[in-house]
Protein backbone atom coordinates (compact mmCIF):
# COMPACT_ATOMS: atom_id res chain seq x y z
CA UNK A 1 0.00 0.00 0.00
CA UNK A 2 2.89 2.40 0.72
CA UNK A 3 4.97 1.49 -1.83
CA UNK A 4 1.76 1.89 -4.18
CA UNK A 5 1.34 5.72 -2.51
CA UNK A 6 5.28 6.24 -3.56
CA UNK A 7 4.96 5.62 -6.95
CA UNK A 8 2.27 7.87 -7.90
CA UNK A 9 4.04 10.72 -6.67
CA UNK A 10 2.96 14.02 -8.52
CA UNK A 11 4.76 17.19 -8.47
CA UNK A 12 1.84 18.79 -5.96
CA UNK A 13 2.53 16.21 -3.10
CA UNK A 14 5.70 17.66 -2.97
CA UNK A 15 4.71 21.74 -3.35
CA UNK A 16 2.13 20.85 -0.37
CA UNK A 17 4.37 19.10 1.68
CA UNK A 18 6.74 22.41 1.20
CA UNK A 19 4.53 24.81 1.59
CA UNK A 20 3.50 23.11 4.98
CA UNK A 21 6.89 22.84 5.92
CA UNK A 22 7.32 26.31 5.05
CA UNK A 23 4.04 27.23 7.22
CA UNK A 24 5.79 24.99 10.28
CA UNK A 25 8.67 27.55 10.46
CA UNK A 26 6.25 30.43 11.02
CA UNK A 27 5.35 28.48 13.53
CA UNK A 28 8.36 26.28 15.37
CA UNK A 29 11.22 28.59 14.61
CA UNK A 30 14.68 27.20 13.88
CA UNK A 31 15.66 27.51 10.66
CA UNK A 32 14.95 24.14 10.00
CA UNK A 33 12.09 23.14 8.37
CA UNK A 34 12.67 25.82 6.32
CA UNK A 35 15.72 23.86 4.64
CA UNK A 36 13.01 20.81 4.11
CA UNK A 37 10.29 22.72 2.59
CA UNK A 38 12.65 24.47 -0.17
CA UNK A 39 13.98 21.25 -1.01
CA UNK A 40 10.80 19.79 -1.20
CA UNK A 41 10.26 23.02 -3.18
CA UNK A 42 12.67 22.10 -5.68
CA UNK A 43 12.04 18.46 -5.93
CA UNK A 44 8.70 19.29 -6.68
CA UNK A 45 9.56 21.80 -9.56
CA UNK A 46 12.11 19.21 -10.48
CA UNK A 47 9.32 16.65 -10.69
CA UNK A 48 6.93 19.02 -12.93
CA UNK A 49 9.65 19.69 -15.52
CA UNK A 50 10.53 15.88 -15.37
CA UNK A 51 7.62 13.66 -14.97
CA UNK A 52 9.09 10.46 -15.23
CA UNK A 53 11.61 11.13 -12.45
CA UNK A 54 10.97 8.06 -10.31
CA UNK A 55 10.14 8.03 -6.50
CA UNK A 56 13.70 6.33 -5.37
CA UNK A 57 15.48 9.43 -7.11
CA UNK A 58 12.59 12.07 -6.00
CA UNK A 59 13.93 11.02 -2.39
CA UNK A 60 17.45 10.76 -2.90
CA UNK A 61 17.40 14.39 -4.33
CA UNK A 62 14.98 15.46 -1.60
CA UNK A 63 17.48 13.93 0.84
CA UNK A 64 20.71 15.16 -0.38
CA UNK A 65 19.55 19.05 -0.69
CA UNK A 66 18.10 19.05 2.77
CA UNK A 67 21.51 17.97 4.38
CA UNK A 68 23.37 20.06 1.89
CA UNK A 69 21.28 22.90 2.60
CA UNK A 70 21.33 22.74 6.65
CA UNK A 71 25.00 22.20 7.02
CA UNK A 72 25.70 25.07 3.99
CA UNK A 73 23.58 27.42 6.33
CA UNK A 74 25.52 26.38 9.46
CA UNK A 75 28.75 26.44 8.17
CA UNK A 76 27.68 29.72 6.86
CA UNK A 77 25.60 31.22 10.12
CA UNK A 78 29.56 29.61 12.12
CA UNK A 79 31.61 32.18 9.84
CA UNK A 80 29.43 35.30 9.83
CA UNK A 81 27.59 35.61 13.52
CA UNK A 82 24.61 38.48 13.52
CA UNK A 83 25.87 41.76 14.44
CA UNK A 84 25.00 42.61 18.06
CA UNK A 85 23.02 45.64 18.80
CA UNK A 86 25.36 48.32 21.20
CA UNK A 87 21.72 48.73 22.92
CA UNK A 88 21.29 44.83 23.95
CA UNK A 89 24.60 45.03 26.45
CA UNK A 90 22.52 47.07 28.93
CA UNK A 91 19.15 45.89 27.76
CA UNK A 92 16.95 44.72 30.78
CA UNK A 93 19.77 45.63 33.38
CA UNK A 94 18.88 47.83 35.86
CA UNK A 95 21.32 50.79 36.89
CA UNK A 96 23.30 50.19 33.46
CA UNK A 97 22.30 53.27 31.77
Amino acid sequence: MIAEALVDLQYWHWGVAGLVLLVLEIFAPGAIFLWFGIAALVVSLLKALIPSLGWELQFIIFSILSVVSIISWRLFFKKNPPREDPDSQTLNRRGSE
